[in-house]
């Protein structure tokens, strides 16, 4: 398969079901939702061997999948490599994600992570995701 979108496409079914987990929405298929979630990282590490720009992506993914799963202690060298990764990429929404995510899961980087995923955001006037920073920030402001 080398349809970008088509490849992307893996990794976004895997965050809809990761989202699903997260948020109990769909409990009664944990089980396949799971499954769902480690396809989708499977594939996408697999297929950016030969398709770079799935290894961001997959590798965030992968990160809160591990969070999800195991909290913070497994995923934040998984975060710090999604970074480092998205770093070298084009693509902004992913890499202001990435540290978005990290800054939710990592309380030792929370305020720099936050404020590097809410300047990306801003740069690419994505309002709806500097809302969710602010969100996060306001809900969390003792921690």
């Amino acid at each position: 398969m080398t349809i970008p979108h088509v490849q992307l496409g893996f990794i976004e079914a895997a965050d809809a079901a990761l989202f699903a987990l997260e948020n109990n929405i769909s409990s009664c298929y944990k089980i396949k939702m799971e499954k769902i979630v480690q396809d989708g990282i499977k594939n996408g590490l697999k297929f950016s061997k030969s398709m770079s720009y799935l290894k961001g992506p997959a590798t965030r993914l992968k990160a809160n999948f591990l969070n999800f799963k195991n909290g913070s202690g497994k995923s934040a060298p998984v975060y710090e490599e999604a970074i480092s990764i998205l770093e070298k990429t084009p693509n902004r929404w992913e890499k202001g994600t990435a540290y978005f995510d990290a800054g939710k899961s990592m309380p030792d980087k929370r305020e720099e992570y936050l404020k590097k995923a809410r300047e990306i955001f801003t740069d690419c006037n994505l309002v709806r995701e500097i809302n969710r920073v602010d969100e996060f920030v306001k809900k969390n402001q003792s921690l």
